[in-house]
């Protein structure tokens, strides 16, 4: 039997009529082109909070830094996601935001 194989088939990977070719961990796959849409209110308030609490991080101390850095150690995460962590859902809620682990209770 003859197949007729298409370009995202031979090339691997690609987009073709709202049809995306993906080729990941060594498998091929066919998925659908995601339209764009406009994010809901919850999701701007998420990444507005997002920014406000990263722009907080940008501003802090080599001290307080340091400070993230070696809190909670032994979980091998850095300083950065163990703030986040520790201060977006307080941004959330319209808390004050830790500057420093030791604040923590």
């Amino acid at each position: 039997m003859r197949v007729k194989l298409s370009a995202l088939q031979v090339l691997g990977t690609g987009k073709v009529y709202g049809v995306i070719a993906v080729k990941r961990l060594g498998t091929k796959s066919v998925r659908r082109r995601y339209t764009d849409s406009s994010a809901t209110t919850a999701q701007l308030k998420v990444r507005s909070n997002w920014a406000r609490v990263d722009r907080t991080w940008q501003d802090l101390g080599a001290e307080d830094v340091a400070a993230w850095n070696q809190y909670r150690a032994w979980e091998n995460l850095y300083g950065y996601n163990q703030y986040m962590r520790s201060n977006v859902p307080r941004g959330l809620a319209g808390l004050d935001l830790y500057a420093n682990p030791s604040e923590l209770p």
